[in-house]
């Protein structure tokens, strides 16, 4: 079997959670996964937006079932074969489960994971758990699927028997229950079995019952296994019959998109195409699969594909990448099997560390008369010894001392620069909207004031009127710069109210839209100067968002925990890649800011390096 028998239905109805959108209360946040899916399922590339903007939704309206929202995008990143991103949300998802079925959901997907990366120990392990479980419950369904998945991971492991057994375990329970959904699957699955114990008649036979089984329309795999197995068992006896059943294992790969299967069945066809001495085409065909199996990280096929790749390059008197293949395939396959081997080999070093101490103890009942002989002399020595390193340590916590004054200052002064610095622009911004706006339109009232005596009296009257609109858009500049120098929202309500109402100011231009979202279950405690430095260094992040980024969507999301206070504020813009340093005066002037208030400001590159990630936490909140 070795790759060709693979997890084919990981997250495909195992659990019925995975069919939960039926379980969301909210209809705008069913609404939005549906048509995730339909992106999805339509092949567009750019439907993760869809998936965080329905968890989004859920933090906003305490959605009870985060974990599905989790799951889903965790599974939308697995398909996509990105197993680093799935692995974050399924552990996010765990970690909000409210029951069993999300929870073997969850796990299940991580289980593809760890499988797909070559650490079939802990796939096991989390399928044995999820079937003792299911056992219990007597779901026997799922429990059939699980069974598979723990039957294909024994083979990985070469444990033909044990991976059978399991197999045969699954088919038995969906022809009890009469189901018919993924049973294609297993049966192929048994023929790769029987094929890799060398009982060619009995995989034959079950190659032949998957390729009979009718309903076809969703477990095509089954067929396509098939396919494989029966164009090995032809190999060597009938090539003809060995390259057209690995040609209809491509064409069926291809046409359901089959990326993973697709890789195995050019493998199945390079060799019937070596077979018959067709080497360029082989050629073309295993580098295909190798390519494959490189883009969605299969290691347990690579290596197998590469030493074939080796070989076919070899016949093609190409023996530059022959060696490289060659090379590449003993070292990802130590690797592997480097793996399987900790367990032995741990047992190995425990017993040797064992017989190491008893030796050592034996060793050291001899050397006891020898060291107390010793010990006068070390004693002397050793209060000789503390004397100096006390002295040494003592000029050194001076030093130390007078270096951590002079440190202390230097911050001091930072910090004390960065307030003057924020508080000149501040002033600057004052006085350029009072000399701009208030100071010119006081100016035209003036002049409109002076002209009046030498007007016609029936012009007179409008002229007051052109005065008095000045007066009152003065009025309304000078609310609006007294506004800034402390919102009123910020005053009366507090910090997380006066971000809200920004961003809506805001996502009204169209220049950004920007989302706020809180967890935080208490009230803010914070001093009313702090709530308003705070607003001030949100207001300078989102100002940079909007000249340099070139974003389309920022986030500032509050959350509170215990004494901490954490105001993450993250954009899907170009991101920035550098660090604060005095030159990046902005940014350098907050991260001070936040260290006189015994706070920490950072940032971080987005996810898939897209965007950027602000982070201010400030402990000892009162």
């Amino acid at each position: 079997m070795r790759y060709f028998i693979l997890l084919l239905f990981l997250f495909l109805n195992l659990i019925s959670f995975a069919q939960g959108e039926k379980i969301i209360t909210s209809p705008k946040i069913r609404t939005v996964i549906t048509e995730a899916d339909a992106c999805f399922s339509q092949g567009n590339k750019n439907c993760e937006l869809l998936y965080h903007k329905a968890i989004l939704l859920g933090r906003q309206s305490k959605e009870k079932y985060m974990d599905f929202l989790y799951y889903k995008l965790s599974q939308y990143h697995f398909n996509n074969y990105q197993q680093d991103s799935s692995l974050v949300y399924i552990d996010l998802g765990l970690k909000s489960s409210t029951n069993f079925e999300s929870e073997a959901s969850l796990l299940n997907l991580k289980a593809g994971i760890f499988y797909n990366r070559g650490d079939i120990d802990a796939a096991l392990e989390i399928f044995i758990l999820l079937a003792d479980k299911l056992k219990e419950k007597q779901d026997w369904q799922k429990l059939a699927y699980t069974y598979t998945n723990i039957g294909n991971l024994f083979d990985s492991q070469e444990n033909d028997q044990k991976s059978l057994e399991y197999l045969i375990k699954s088919f038995d329970i969906l022809q009890k229950i009469k189901d018919t959904t993924y049973i294609a699957t297993t049966v192929g699955n048994i023929a790769e079995g029987y094929f890799s114990i060398k009982k060619y008649d009995q995989a034959a036979k079950w190659s032949h019952k998957a390729l009979k089984i009718k309903d076809y329309s969703r477990d095509y795999r089954g067929k396509i296994i098939a396919y494989n197995t029966l164009s090995k068992i032809y190999l060597k006896t009938y090539p003809d019959s060995s390259l057209i059943y690995s040609k209809k294992a491509v064409a069926l790969s291809q046409a359901k998109n089959e990326r993973l299967m697709l890789g195995n069945s050019y493998v199945a066809y390079a060799e019937a195409l070596m077979e018959r001495k067709k080497f360029p085409e082989a050629q073309e065909a295993i580098e295909k699969a190798v390519e494959i199996h490189r883009e969605i990280d299969f290691q347990p096929g690579l290596a197998d594909n590469l030493f074939i790749a080796g070989i076919i390059s070899r016949e093609n008197k190409m023996y530059e990448k022959a060696a490289s293949f060659l090379y590449e395939s003993k070292k990802l396959s130590d690797s592997l099997k480097s793996k399987q081997r900790i367990k032995t080999i741990n047992e190995l070093n425990t017993k040797y560390e064992t017989e190491q101490k008893e030796k050592l103890l034996a060793e050291q009942k001899l050397t006891i008369e020898r060291e107390q002989n010793q010990k006068r002399l070390i004693l002397i020595v050793g209060v000789i010894s503390v004397l100096t390193v006390l002295s040494i340590l003592f000029l050194y916590r001076k030093n130390q001392k007078i270096k951590q004054e002079k440190t202390i200052q230097e911050k001091e002064n930072e910090v004390l620069s960065a307030f003057i610095n924020g508080e000149e622009r501040e002033r600057s911004r004052i006085s350029q909207e009072l000399h701009d706006g208030v100071a010119s339109m006081i100016g035209v009232a003036k002049m409109n004031m002076e002209t009046l005596p030498h007007l016609p009296e029936e012009k007179q009257k409008d002229q007051i009127l052109k005065v008095v609109q000045i007066l009152e858009n003065t009025h309304a500049d000078i609310r609006h710069i007294a506004h800034n120098l402390l919102p009123i929202t910020l005053e009366k309500e507090g910090l997380i109210k006066a971000t809200e109402q920004f961003a809506k100011e805001i996502s009204e231009t169209g220049i950004l839209k920007i989302i706020v979202t809180n967890d935080s279950k208490e009230e803010l405690t914070l001093s009313i100067q702090k709530q308003l430095m705070l607003f001030r260094m949100i207001q300078e992040l989102i100002n940079n968002t909007i000249k340099h980024s070139q974003a389309q969507i920022a986030t500032i999301h509050f959350s509170q925990t215990n004494n901490t206070l954490l105001i993450e504020i993250s954009d899907d813009g170009v991101g920035f890649i550098g660090e604060i340093t005095k030159e990046s005066q902005g940014l350098y002037s907050i991260q001070q800011r936040m260290s006189s208030i015994l706070g920490r400001f950072s940032f971080q590159q987005g996810e898939d390096n897209k965007g950027v990630k602000a982070i201010l936490e400030l402990t000892k909140l009162h």
